[in-house]
């Protein structure tokens, strides 16, 4: 562990990433302001149409007009073609009022309830250049939530408030059948006439403007009861505070609303995925700075005969969860294929056409000038099929082709996905061996590699080790190095003709290491020797993981999974589907969707790149490394504060500890237990279940008033629950600052 500075930590904001979603949003805005003004093409020349003049904006450099008929400024105008059109003056916000297209007027008042929410002053001085972002400034406003973390509603008030069902109309003058309620319902009018009595659904009547309106106000209510997970007494979950530029391009992407599975539909993001890509593995494998040249290198990796790719694979993945349970996949394919059970996906898909025992006869063989073949079902599913549940061979089958029973290890600190993640592959829950931890936390290598003999000597093939780098409630890291070396001291290197043709016949390693770093591996950018330290033996491993979204401060979700194995993604997951993978297209070798197991995919990789270009490593190391130092100083505050105590010996980046009410205070002290230590006593029972009583009911009282939102947690070896501080996204807090923290508990929690 870190030896912890005890200063104060102090960080102040750089006023450049507000600047950047500033001018982001009022590009937007200006955006959605053009593409009101093209209404114009479609006929619409009525009098609300907006023009220059009205709208106040003008060029940097040269007008467009719709038609090409006009050169004056003075003519409406359009979307710009290269370049943007930038506010002038005030009001740089488009008047919601103002706009004659409903839903845009929804769009409008999202964007103002945005800018609302982020303390966003749009405007522009006129003595400045034209240029996005001068003068742009983030004005202190009061946040939605009236300054609370949280404006909170049982759920039953919640109902009773928000979704009720008898709705008013909030205008008599609106006919379109819309409440000011957030319930679905919609409400129903009956009409009748001499024959007979109908009853009529008002959906959409003449006054849309009035149900923009009421619209925007519902958004407006949802926002208004919403966590503000930017709140810097936000401590549940480890996301919080966004990164303004990182948020920035999601604003971007969102507008672009595409899907990074193939070059031809997001061609800039799918190649700044490959290059994102190539240097995390860089980091991770070699330890090596974006910033490092590589003209002399030569490490592109051939997966299609005429494009070179770098030599470490990797992709974006939705959540942490889902990134382990693919490293699992891959690992399992693996290690099949290198031992000659199996074969590529794709491999098996084209065998299966000209087998005409397994498919139909009339199945069509694969052919480039078809799309995309529908084959039986049951070719595919057979190899994993038959490796979860084993079957009696058939009297033609060889005892030698059916692959061992598989078996994963992970430790007691490991995160819950890897046990649904066996599940999910079916591999099998009840193959997750749980390794025992050490006192601090990591996962002991001796009780790993005992565990590895055992499984081998009941005839299991263990195939998959998982490090964690960053444990939930501990935040623990295990050595990667010892675990390395104890999977390694395990392989067996044999000759075999098992290996099929085009798979990856050389066997680098038969235990697959995976580290997941989803809370903590954002501390791979960290300078800091002492944090480096704990990635000890990484470049060793296969496969590693990190979010982004949780210590960096990127929007909900961006997960990075990297691979030193390079095609082995594609490998395990392509099925070459013809109607969307064509080889034949423009940029198809450096498609993406083929290699993961979804379809679409949002363009999560903007968000790290963002990070990334803007902060730079440097940027990002340090933002790191004021997280340790400020919660060092934490550390050192409970230890010396009366009403609280450390649950466990302090991670960099976790702070466990416990509430001490004075009347647990004083039984403590009467039977000698010392709380003023980094090293925590493991609780007696009895005032463990009263603690654990205290702690559930103070965070329902912080909780309900707004004032914070900070987990109670399970902790191993303790049988109270204890709470847990992390300081997640783009935020670290001072000494005063935690001062006020623990002052708040103390006194929601004194009397308890």
């Amino acid at each position: 562990m870190l030896a912890h500075s005890t200063d104060a930590a102090t960080s102040t904001i750089d006023g450049q990433p507000g600047i950047i979603l500033v001018a982001l949003a009022s590009t937007l805005i200006g955006i959605l302001i053009g593409s009101l003004i093209t209404r114009r093409r479609q006929g619409n020349d009525d009098a609300s149409t907006v023009t220059v003049r009205e709208c106040n904006w003008h060029r940097a450099d040269s007008w467009k007009s719709l038609e090409g008929q006009h050169d004056s400024p003075d003519a409406y105008a359009v979307l710009p073609i290269d370049d943007v059109l930038i506010p002038r003056s005030q009001p740089c916000c488009i008047d919601a009022a103002n706009t004659t297209d409903a839903s845009k007027r929804v769009l409008a008042g999202a964007l103002e309830l945005f800018c609302h929410q982020w303390d966003i002053d749009q405007t522009v001085s006129t003595t400045q250049d034209v240029h996005p972002g001068n003068n742009m400034q983030l004005q202190h406003r009061r946040p939605p939530q009236d300054g609370k973390v949280v404006k909170y509603l049982k759920p039953e008030d919640m109902l009773a408030r928000l979704f009720f069902e008898d709705a008013p109309m909030p205008n008599s003058s609106t006919s379109n059948g819309m409440t000011d309620s957030l319930s679905l319902r919609r409400r129903r009018v009956r009409s009748s006439n001499a024959d007979h009595t109908t009853t009529t659904d008002y959906d959409d009547g003449p006054d849309d403007m009035s149900k923009a309106d009421v619209f925007v106000n519902l958004l407006s209510q949802i926002q208004q009861y919403s966590v503000n997970t930017s709140h810097p007494n936000f401590f549940n979950q480890l996301f919080g505070a966004m990164d303004p530029v990182a948020l920035a391009s999601e604003l971007l992407a969102l507008g672009l609303n595409t899907s990074a599975y193939t070059y031809e539909t997001a061609p800039v993001l799918t190649m700044i995925e490959h290059e994102v890509m190539h240097r995390l593995g860089r980091l991770v494998f070699e330890g090596k700075d974006e910033e490092e040249d590589d003209e002399d290198e030569d490490d592109g990796g051939e997966i299609d005969s005429d494009v070179k790719l770098p030599k470490y694979d990797g992709q974006m993945v939705p959540g942490g969860s889902l990134s382990n349970l693919t490293a699992l996949h891959i690992a399992r394919h693996h290690w099949l294929v290198t031992n000659g059970y199996d074969a590529p996906i794709h491999t098996r898909q084209e065998s299966l056409s000209k087998d005409s025992e397994v498919i139909s006869p009339n199945a069509p063989e694969v052919d480039s000038n078809f799309e995309e073949k529908k084959y039986d079902c049951q070719g595919i599913a057979a190899p994993s099929t038959r490796l979860s549940f084993p079957s009696p061979l058939d009297e033609d089958d060889d005892a030698d082709s059916v692959p061992p029973k598989l078996v994963a290890f992970v430790s007691t600190e490991a995160h819950y996905s890897f046990r649904k993640a066996m599940a999910v592959t079916g591999i099998g829950a009840s193959n997750l061996i749980v390794v025992p931890t050490l006192a601090n936390g990591q996962m002991d290598p001796r009780a790993l590699d005992e565990a590895i003999r055992g499984a081998k000597q009941r005839g299991f093939a263990p195939f998959f080790v998982a490090a964690t780098s960053g444990s939930t409630v501990r935040g623990s890291f295990d050595d990667i190095a010892a675990i390395v070396d104890v999977c390694r001291s395990h392989e067996v290197v044999e000759s075999t003709d098992r290996s099929l043709s085009g798979s990856f016949s050389a066997l680098q390693s038969s235990i697959w290491v995976h580290v997941d770093g989803a809370w903590g591996g954002s501390a791979i950018f960290s300078r800091r020797s002492d944090v480096r330290s704990l990635f000890t033996g990484v470049d060793r491993v296969d496969s590693f993981t990190f979010n982004p979204h949780k210590m960096l401060g990127a929007p909900m979700q961006t997960t990075a999974l990297v691979t030193r194995h390079c095609g082995l993604l594609k490998a395990s997951n392509s099925t070459r589907a013809k109607y969307l993978f064509d080889p034949r297209k423009n940029g198809a070798e450096y498609d993406l969707g083929d290699a993961t197991f979804t379809c679409g995919r949002r363009p999560d990789v903007i968000k790290l790149w963002a990070l990334w270009k803007y902060h730079g490593r440097q940027g990002l190391g340090k933002r790191v490394d004021d997280k340790v130092t400020s919660l060092a100083t934490l550390s050192g505050l409970i230890q010396k504060h009366e009403s609280f105590m450390l649950a466990c010996e302090p991670w960099p980046f976790n702070i466990n500890f416990f509430y001490l009410p004075p009347r647990i205070k004083r039984e403590l002290q009467a039977r000698g237990i010392p709380t003023n230590q980094s090293r925590c006593h493991i609780l007696p029972n009895d005032i463990s279940k009263d603690i654990a009583k205290v702690s559930v009911e103070l965070k329902l009282r912080l909780h309900e008033a707004g004032e914070m939102i900070i987990p109670f947690q399970p902790l191993n070896d303790q049988k109270a629950d204890c709470f847990r501080l992390v300081l997640a996204g783009d935020k670290t807090l001072n000494q005063d600052e935690f001062r006020e923290i623990l002052s708040t508990m103390d006194r929601y929690g004194k009397f308890l």
